[in-house]
Parts: C-alpha cells; structure tokens; sequence
C-alpha cells in the first residue's frame, strides 16, 4: 500500500469515526433532553406535592393557632371572672370596715361627746341660773340701798 492509500484509509476512519461521534452525540444530545424532560417533570411533580404539603401545614398551622386563641380567650375570661370575684369580695370587706368604723365613731359620739356637751350645757345653765340668781339678788340689795338712802336723807 502506498502512502496515497494509506492516507485515504485513515481519513475514511477518521471520517467513520466523527460520523459515530456525531450520532453518539445525537444519541447522547437526545437522551439528554428526555432526561431533563423527565427531571422537570420529577420536579414539576415535587413541587406540586411540596405545595400541597404547605398548604396543609398552613392550614393545620392555622387551626393551631386559632385553638390556642380560643383556649387563651377561656383563660382570660376565666380570670378576669376570678379577679371580678376577687374585687367584689375586697369591696364587700371594705364595706364591712367602713360600717364598722362609722359604727365605733357613732358610738363614741353618743357615749363620749354627747355626754361632754351635756355636761357643759348643764353647766352653762347653772352659771346661768346662779347668774339669774345673783342679778336678782342685786337688784334686792339695790333697792334696799336705796331705801336707806332714802331713810338717811
């Protein structure tokens, strides 16, 4: 063989050759597409499947929350109920003192001050009986000075 057909038959290969690689790469570009065809579709899938779970832990997430709001609100009102009962019994207990202190200085007017104001009205009718008495006395004694003077005239 001589170097002409030696050249050919290496170029007939190479030709061969870049022919199967050009299919091979065909072959290859085409199960690349059906693979990324399929991966979206996997993916496609997944997010379908990741949104369904979200919206049902939104959904479970918000049933959560409306139950605690709902056992908060019963707590609340069970204690506001508790300090209403806490408030009406420290109002009844003031009450209760108030009463009994206007009670004690009712009775320590009548017994104390009632007594020391009757005492003194008392005395201030006796200063002013014996007032009346020596006025009236005075007014004896006055008249009879007179009629002594009169007499020693």
């Amino acid at each position: 063989m001589d170097s002409n057909e030696l050249f050919k038959e290496i170029k007939k290969l190479i030709d061969d050759q870049t022919k199967r690689f050009a299919q091979q790469d065909a072959r290859f570009e085409t199960m690349l597409a059906r693979q990324n065809e399929h991966a979206d579709e996997r993916i496609t899938k997944q997010d379908e499947h990741f949104e369904a779970l979200l919206a049902k832990q939104n959904a479970d997430t918000s049933n959560r929350v409306a139950e605690q709001d709902a056992r908060f609100e019963a707590m609340l009102a069970r204690q506001n109920e508790h300090l209403d009962a806490v408030i009406h019994e420290q109002k009844l207990w003031v009450q209760e003192q108030l009463d009994r202190q206007t009670l004690r200085i009712e009775l320590k007017i009548e017994n104390d001050v009632t007594k020391k104001l009757d005492a003194l009205f008392d005395g201030y009718q006796i200063t002013h009986d014996k007032q009346e008495e020596l006025d009236s006395r005075i007014g004896s004694l006055e008249k009879r000075v007179d009629k002594l003077e009169i007499k020693a005239c």
